[in-house]
Parts: C-alpha cells; structure tokens; sequence
C-alpha cells in the first residue's frame, strides 16, 4: 500500500455534492464539523470494506456508500485545514486534533493523498511538528492553542497528535 494509490472500490461519480456530518442528526447541533464528517467517511468505508468481505455488500448499498463518502471528501476538500476543525457554517470547532486523526483515518482507508487539492500529511505533519511543546506535548485550550475544549488532557491531545503522525490506520485489504 502506497498513500494516493488508486484504490478500485473507490471510483469518481461525477459531480459531487459539498455533504459533511453534524454532531446529531435532529438539527440539535446545526454545524457540519470536520471532526464529525471524517468519522463519517471512515465509519462508512469500514462498513464498506465489512460488507464486502461477509459477501453481502450490493451494487446498490456500494453506491450510496461511495457517494456519501465522496459527497465528504468534497467538504474536506473545500474546508481543508489543518489550523483548527474546519465548521459550515464558519466559525472553528473544538476538537482538532480528533479532526486531525480524523484525517489521518480518512486518508489511510480511502487511500487518498489529497483532501481536494491539499495534500493533508504533509501540511497536518508541518502543522503538528511546528505545535509540539519543547516537553513533547501538545496542549489544549489551556495552552496557547485552540486544539479541544478545556476538558480534554494533554495526554489525550498528545496521542491524537502522534496518531496522526505515526499513520497508525492500517490500511484496507485491496481486493
């Protein structure tokens, strides 16, 4: 496995809507979070990879899987950063650095290099790299940046940040 290999489960559908996922699906919570729309595309690409190996994945199921997913991989690529969780509306989330391995997930399981025309390793790498503290953490709120809400410790930040770094998804089994 290569990072940006073509992988064939995955295959362009044309125009694409802009489609992210939200907290709760009632309304409850109206931003779209790059958090929650890159826990959206991996759950669906396990599930994907899942059906298809228990033989029950359909022509039908694969298609609405792809084109939620691709649907998600255009919001990230229009929302792309690595500077906070990107929100529609506008406006920075908590919770970057679950969006950042959110990235790193998204980018293993679907074999994408690129979030539209950004290439998120190496931009969330310099990212990282440049935040780390001289102690070899990363800090939330409580630091100097905006990485989580004041709940989450550094310890929790921290291996977010190194599972991104590490590339810890594995990648799927290519059929």
């Amino acid at each position: 496995w290569e990072p940006g290999a073509e992988t064939p489960r995955f295959r362009s559908g044309g125009k694409r809507r802009m489609r992210g996922w939200r907290y709760t699906p009632d309304g409850a919570q109206t931003l779209t979070t790059g958090s929650m729309t890159t826990a959206g595309i991996a759950c669906l690409a396990i599930v994907k990879e899942r059906l298809a190996d228990l033989g029950k994945l359909t022509p039908e199921t694969a298609r609405k899987i792809d084109s939620a997913m691709l649907d998600g991989l255009v919001w990230l690529g229009e929302l792309f950063t690595v500077e906070s969780n990107p929100t529609f509306p506008a406006g920075g989330a908590p919770w970057h650095l679950y969006y950042m391995y959110g990235l790193e997930r998204v980018g293993a399981l679907t074999g994408f290099a690129t979030m539209g025309k950004h290439e998120w390793y190496p931009a969330g790498a310099r990212f990282l790299v440049g935040a780390q503290k001289p102690d070899g953490k990363w800090e939330g709120q409580l630091g100097t940046m905006n990485l989580t809400d004041e709940h989450e410790s550094e310890v929790v930040q921290t291996c977010f940040a190194l599972l991104f770094l590490r590339r810890s998804t594995s990648p799927p089994a290519v059929p």
